[in-house]
């Protein structure tokens, strides 16, 4: 008798723990009819109709195939059109130029650093270089393929100008089934890397007083970065941003160093080459094409998430192919997986905004919101593939805050142009100069404006919210620093400055952060003239293991 109890008890239990298991690991509760209609992103964002994420095959079916896609459009634009060729060949063929060199991206106000490239800058080489970019970024299309591996245009300029590095046989099938993860996005390093040129390349026109050249340059700079976004993943948009970032900067320093060069035509290119930046949205699309490419290779043929190839995340190794599905035809646990990383980077966009609505949910709010509708694998994907979104917000808000900034400052001094002196507020600049709303996106009123004794200055009142003068707050580091005093070479030690950027604090944090009682240092975003931060000390040198001074040949 208790041997049967005993025996019923234990079945009992197996069959709850059983059930259990079943709602922990296995159960997705499934979406309701609205929730399926938002299941799949608008990919024509990403597309604009030249592609498809499926690709139609013979007997009518479609198969899931982003990268197939992609790579037959691309081989129907002309190749006058594509950007990736030249540039491609410009690094394959320049190894032996300014290129190398690990100071570009420097400009004047870095003596020591300018020092070292501003010969190579003025050579016929950098020269060809130069034409050669203008050539590439001036075209509508970038052109590179999506591979694994080297694509036909790196390939070939290896074959022609590398003499150590044999490639082998070119391995690319533009009809491969390629994960979208495993594509490296190199384009994006090259493009950034050639940015570094152009910022040196351009200061170093202006000094020689060929401003029409530093005028193009920085216009050809920055519509480049609309080449980070023929497939724009969230890394693609960062270096965008990043590209247009380097533009603002040399149209700063330009005014604050060579204003007397720069005319009223001059000044007008740059607020409409900066203007596009305040349009930027987030084509969080592109990021979800990679996150849906990715689920697919990780689902069993009935469109179930399955965790053994997990593996392909974590260990290194290659996905499998993807399960072409549609969308109302998966699992549950896929589709939930899929639609709460839609709605994480739908969010991304909403608060990379200007004006700011502080009262959204970001993405982790998003995601630990709707954790517990997963199912134990997709929380665990997302968890892995799910990048901290909302940190790249900050970035998005800063740069269309910049470029706000930065037109004031075109604005002011355009003014100055027509009327010979500056103004003595924003609302007395002409309206024709000033078309667009001067907002600052911690107060969504009107940037704050001085006219100092050296000039004006256009700031917002950052975090704290509160007016402080236009007061920029820095931050410092010690380096140590090589010096020759007379009698040898010495090190020494000093402090390096650098400009604090806004933490992005909501109302709330505000208000507890920066109270009547706080003695958190309280300053501005100076965004006019762009604060310039100390030149780190050049690293040539190092201690060997004697403690000794050990200078490196450069």
């Amino acid at each position: 008798m208790i041997l049967g109890l005993l025996a019923l008890i234990v079945v009992l239990l197996g069959a709850i723990g059983g059930v259990w298991a079943y709602y922990k690991f296995l159960y997705t509760k499934p979406l309701t009819q609205t929730e399926l209609a938002e299941l799949t992103p608008d990919w024509s964002v990403v597309t604009h109709g030249n592609w498809s994420p499926w690709v139609t095959e013979a007997d009518g079916s479609q198969t899931w195939n982003p990268a197939a896609s992609f790579n037959a459009w691309l081989a129907t634009v002309p190749e006058e059109d594509k950007a990736w060729p030249v540039m491609v060949r410009v690094k394959e063929k320049y190894t032996e130029s300014v290129l190398a060199s690990k100071y570009l991206g420097t400009r004047p106000n870095d003596e020591a650093r300018w020092e070292l490239i501003r010969d190579e800058l003025g050579t016929p080489q950098s020269d060809e270089i130069l034409s050669a970019l203008k050539d590439a970024f001036a075209k509508p299309v970038l052109g590179c393929v999506l591979s694994t591996n080297y694509g036909p245009y790196e390939h070939a300029a290896i074959v022609e100008f590398d003499d150590e590095f044999e490639p082998g046989p070119l391995n690319f099938d533009p009809a491969s089934n390629y994960a979208l993860m495993d594509i490296m996005q190199g384009w994006l390093g090259m493009h950034r890397s050639f940015t570094n040129f152009l910022e040196s390349k351009a200061a170093y026109e202006l000094e020689q007083g060929n401003v029409e050249e530093f005028v193009e340059i920085v216009v050809v700079l920055m519509r480049s970065s609309d080449l980070c976004l023929e497939y724009p993943t969230l890394i693609g948009q960062l270096v965008e941003v990043s590209i247009e970032n380097v533009g603002l900067e040399l149209i700063g320093w330009a005014i604050e160093n060579h204003q007397d060069q720069l005319t009223e035509d001059h000044l007008q290119r740059f607020d409409i080459a900066i203007s596009e930046i305040e349009k930027f949205e987030l084509r969080w699309q592109g990021e979800a094409l990679m996150f849906h490419d990715t689920i697919r290779r990780l689902m069993n043929s009935n469109g179930v998430l399955v965790g053994g190839t997990g593996s392909a995340i974590n260990g290194g190794a290659s996905f499998g192919d993807p399960v072409s599905l549609q969308d109302g035809g998966l699992h549950a646990s896929s589709q939930r997986t899929l639609l709460v990383y839609n709605s994480m980077l739908q969010a991304l966009s909403d608060i990379s905004r200007i004006p700011w609505d502080t009262s959204l949910m970001g993405g982790e709010e998003i995601y630990e919101s709707q954790k517990a509708s997963l199912s134990h694998l997709g929380d665990l994907f997302l968890g892995i593939l799910g990048p901290a979104t909302d940190s790249s917000s900050k970035r998005f808000r800063q740069i269309i805050q910049q470029a706000t900034g930065l037109r004031v400052g075109i604005a002011v001094n355009r003014h100055r142009l027509r009327h010979g002196r500056f103004p003595d507020s924003l609302d007395s600049i002409d309206t024709d100069l000033m078309v667009f709303n001067p907002i600052d996106v911690f107060t969504d009123e009107h940037l704050f404006y001085v006219l100092t004794e050296s000039g004006p200055v256009v700031y917002s009142v950052s975090d704290d919210r509160v007016d402080n003068g236009g007061v920029q707050l820095w931050t410092s580091r010690k380096y140590d620093k090589l010096v020759n005093h007379g009698e040898g070479l010495a090190v020494i030690e000093v402090d390096v400055y650098r400009m604090v950027f806004p933490e992005w604090y909501d109302e709330i944090d505000a208000h507890a952060l920066f109270g009547p009682h706080s003695d958190r240092e309280q300053g501005d975003w100076v965004l006019f003239p762009i604060p310039e931060n100390d030149p780190r000390p050049l690293d040539n040198f190092d201690w060997d293991e004697n403690g000794e001074l050990f200078i490196e040949e450069d």
